[in-house]
């Protein structure tokens, strides 16, 4: 996995520390096999083989988030849409000391937010490891939205 479960944690994304580690690993492992590792295609094997030769790419440059960036956004996105536990009462706006349960309209709203964050971070990557991605996999988690 290019993320750990500690480093999404430390990521500052706004998910409790009640969610266990199975839980954000299986999420990080979904999203790097069904949408990082197609975005790479044959490049991808040798990124996770070598992780050290290709440190800009995952950790980024000064002009570039990298994939680690790319990928905290992608699996927040994707827990989101998946309807997982972000909190121990599920997802909920948190406006002032007391919490509230958002519509699941605005729920997709950010998480289509963060998935397109997410996107523009991997097409960085793409640019910079000289890989053409296929412009499909920006919709497939969203396929039944319009935007």
């Amino acid at each position: 996995m290019i993320i750990t479960v500690s480093e999404f944690f430390n990521s500052g994304m706004p998910v409790s520390t009640d969610i266990t580690d199975p839980e954000i690993e299986m999420a990080i492992k979904t999203v790097e096999q069904m949408y990082v590792k197609q975005m790479f295609g044959e490049l991808w094997s040798d990124i996770a083989q070598h992780p050290v030769s290709y440190s800009e790419l995952i950790n980024g440059t000064d002009s570039m988030a990298g994939l680690k960036m790319a990928e905290y956004h992608l699996v927040f996105a994707y827990m989101i849409y998946d309807d997982m536990r972000l909190t121990r009462y599920h997802a909920v706006v948190k406006n002032d000391e007391h919490s509230e349960n958002p519509s699941r309209e605005d729920l997709l709203s950010i998480a289509k937010h963060h998935w397109e964050i997410g996107m523009t971070f991997v097409d960085e990557c793409s640019k910079y490891a000289g890989v053409e991605r296929e412009k499909h996999i920006n919709n497939l988690i969203f396929n039944e939205l319009v935007f």
